[in-house]
Protein backbone atom coordinates (compact mmCIF):
# COMPACT_ATOMS: atom_id res chain seq x y z
CA UNK A 1 0.00 0.00 0.00
CA UNK A 2 2.96 2.04 0.52
CA UNK A 3 3.94 1.61 -2.46
CA UNK A 4 0.80 2.72 -4.12
CA UNK A 5 0.93 6.03 -2.25
CA UNK A 6 4.15 6.82 -3.50
CA UNK A 7 3.70 6.21 -7.13
CA UNK A 8 0.11 7.92 -6.83
CA UNK A 9 2.33 11.21 -4.74
CA UNK A 10 4.98 11.18 -7.63
CA UNK A 11 2.70 11.14 -10.79
CA UNK A 12 0.97 13.96 -9.26
CA UNK A 13 3.61 15.85 -8.71
CA UNK A 14 5.46 14.79 -12.10
CA UNK A 15 2.27 16.19 -14.02
CA UNK A 16 2.62 19.69 -11.80
CA UNK A 17 6.13 20.01 -13.03
CA UNK A 18 4.66 20.03 -16.95
CA UNK A 19 2.97 22.86 -18.09
CA UNK A 20 0.44 23.39 -15.68
CA UNK A 21 -1.77 27.21 -16.05
CA UNK A 22 -2.55 26.81 -12.35
CA UNK A 23 -1.23 25.00 -9.47
CA UNK A 24 -2.75 26.10 -5.88
CA UNK A 25 -3.75 24.53 -2.63
CA UNK A 26 -7.88 24.39 -1.58
CA UNK A 27 -9.15 24.15 2.05
CA UNK A 28 -12.20 22.92 3.08
CA UNK A 29 -14.86 19.87 1.67
CA UNK A 30 -13.47 18.58 -1.30
CA UNK A 31 -13.06 14.75 -2.09
CA UNK A 32 -14.02 13.67 1.73
CA UNK A 33 -10.78 15.24 2.79
CA UNK A 34 -10.10 19.02 4.00
CA UNK A 35 -6.79 20.02 2.21
CA UNK A 36 -5.90 19.77 -1.79
CA UNK A 37 -3.01 20.30 -3.84
CA UNK A 38 -5.09 21.17 -7.51
CA UNK A 39 -4.11 21.87 -10.64
CA UNK A 40 -5.02 22.83 -14.05
CA UNK A 41 -3.32 21.56 -17.52
CA UNK A 42 -4.32 23.25 -20.69
CA UNK A 43 -5.34 20.92 -23.56
CA UNK A 44 -5.76 23.04 -26.06
CA UNK A 45 -8.23 26.18 -26.81
CA UNK A 46 -11.47 25.10 -25.89
CA UNK A 47 -10.53 21.46 -23.19
CA UNK A 48 -8.41 20.96 -20.23
CA UNK A 49 -7.65 18.48 -17.28
CA UNK A 50 -8.53 20.06 -13.58
CA UNK A 51 -6.67 17.51 -11.12
CA UNK A 52 -6.36 17.32 -7.27
CA UNK A 53 -4.64 15.52 -4.74
CA UNK A 54 -6.62 15.35 -1.42
CA UNK A 55 -5.49 14.80 2.10
CA UNK A 56 -7.12 14.52 5.61
CA UNK A 57 -8.68 12.19 7.96
CA UNK A 58 -10.13 10.29 6.31
CA UNK A 59 -7.65 8.96 3.92
CA UNK A 60 -5.98 9.82 1.12
CA UNK A 61 -7.73 11.55 -2.66
CA UNK A 62 -7.20 12.24 -6.11
CA UNK A 63 -9.48 12.72 -9.20
CA UNK A 64 -8.81 13.66 -12.82
CA UNK A 65 -11.72 15.79 -14.62
CA UNK A 66 -11.79 16.34 -18.30
CA UNK A 67 -12.83 20.26 -19.19
CA UNK A 68 -14.68 21.09 -21.90
CA UNK A 69 -14.58 24.98 -22.31
CA UNK A 70 -17.85 26.65 -23.90
CA UNK A 71 -18.44 29.99 -25.66
CA UNK A 72 -17.56 33.20 -23.42
CA UNK A 73 -20.61 34.72 -21.29
CA UNK A 74 -19.04 38.32 -21.67
CA UNK A 75 -15.93 39.68 -21.52
CA UNK A 76 -13.53 37.05 -19.97
CA UNK A 77 -16.13 34.56 -18.54
CA UNK A 78 -16.06 31.28 -19.96
CA UNK A 79 -18.29 28.49 -18.32
CA UNK A 80 -17.33 25.09 -18.33
CA UNK A 81 -18.26 21.63 -17.69
CA UNK A 82 -15.76 17.89 -17.10
CA UNK A 83 -16.27 14.91 -15.81
CA UNK A 84 -12.99 12.35 -14.97
CA UNK A 85 -12.90 9.73 -12.27
CA UNK A 86 -12.33 9.90 -8.89
CA UNK A 87 -9.84 7.90 -6.90
CA UNK A 88 -10.19 7.50 -3.03
CA UNK A 89 -8.63 5.70 -0.54
CA UNK A 90 -10.04 5.14 3.03
CA UNK A 91 -11.21 2.06 4.86
CA UNK A 92 -12.79 0.99 1.98
CA UNK A 93 -11.52 2.06 -1.69
CA UNK A 94 -13.86 3.46 -3.65
CA UNK A 95 -13.52 4.34 -7.68
CA UNK A 96 -16.16 7.19 -8.30
CA UNK A 97 -17.38 9.03 -11.54
CA UNK A 98 -17.38 12.40 -10.76
CA UNK A 99 -18.40 16.04 -12.67
CA UNK A 100 -17.96 19.76 -12.36
CA UNK A 101 -19.44 22.63 -13.90
CA UNK A 102 -18.18 26.43 -13.26
CA UNK A 103 -17.60 29.60 -14.73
Amino acid sequence: MKKFFLIAIFSIVGLFQTNAQEIGIRFGEMTGNNVAIDGIFSLGEFSRIHANLSFGDDGVGTDALYDFLNEPLGDGFNWYIGAGPLLFITGPFYLIVSGEIGI
